[in-house]
Formats: C-alpha cells, structure tokens, sequence
C-alpha cells in the first residue's frame, strides 16, 4: 500500500485514547543456561497502522521480537490507540488500487509515539526475566517506517 502525504494541517486534534490489546505470544524465561549477551540477541519489529474513518481513529499496533538464534525468547504486541477529529476528512483514497492520500504528515508521529510505548511497555514485562537488562533499543524513526505496514478502513 502507498501513501501520499501533503503540507501540515494546523487544526487537526489527535489524541491518545487508549493503550491496550497486550499481546504476549512468548514470554521469556527467569534464566537461560550459559547466560545471555547483547551479541546474542536479534531484535524484530513491526508495524501496523489501521486508519478506521467511521470510527475517526487510528490504531497502531506494535510487533517486537527478541530471539537468540533460532530461538524465539520473547514476542509481543501492543496496540495504542489514537482518537483523530473528523479523520475521514484528512484521507482520500485513490481509484484503482490499495493507495490512499493524507493531507498531512502526522502518520509518523503516530508511529513513533507508539513505538516508545510499547518499548517502555515491554521493560515492565521483561523485569523478573533474563531479558531484564535488555530493553529493546531505540530505533530511528526511517527504520521503524520500513516496517510498517497500512490499513484503510
């Protein structure tokens, strides 16, 4: 899916509404024999960003993945919901395929305040584990962008 965004809009009111949908598909152990390093560890992440018009919001669910060669020892996702007023005005979609315009550029911010909380979210539920002293790391905003995927409803 391709987007198309445009110049800043002043008056667009977003909010953040909600933090939920925690989705712990693996959880990591209390210790691993042999112990864990940084150079061990492979982080994955994604991204889906669902902008539902009738409902005037954006949901940007979060995917982060820590594994240590074939292993996956953790795996999580976290939706952060954002409250848009009158989204369906920002988005046009475009006739003939999956692509759609926004009038502005406020997509990535979205994202990146999602990202940072289910970053932070996530050192909660490392604590007690051996990941404890692993938080996952900062990542730009470009790479992050990468591996996000869209979704109009």
């Amino acid at each position: 899916m391709n987007i198309y965004m445009h110049t800043p809009i002043e008056n667009l009111r977003i909010r953040l509404s909600n933090v939920g949908d925690l989705l712990i598909d693996k959880r990591p152990s209390v210790d691993i024999e042999g112990g864990l390093s940084a150079d061990d560890l492979m982080v994955q992440y994604s991204v889906l960003v669902k902008l539902n018009r009738p409902e005037s919001c954006v949901d940007v669910t979060v995917t982060m993945i820590y594994a240590s060669g074939r292993d996956t020892l953790f795996s999580g996702s976290l939706t952060s919901r954002f409250d848009v007023l009158n989204l369906k005005n920002h988005i046009m979609s475009v006739e003939g395929g999956d692509e759609f315009q926004i009038d502005n550029d406020f997509l990535p911010i979205l994202v990146n305040i999602a990202f940072g909380t289910t970053r932070g979210y996530f050192v909660h539920e490392l604590q007690g584990t051996v990941l404890a002293s692993y938080p996952f790391p900062m990542i730009s905003i470009e790479n992050i962008q990468k591996r996000t995927s869209y979704q109009l409803i």
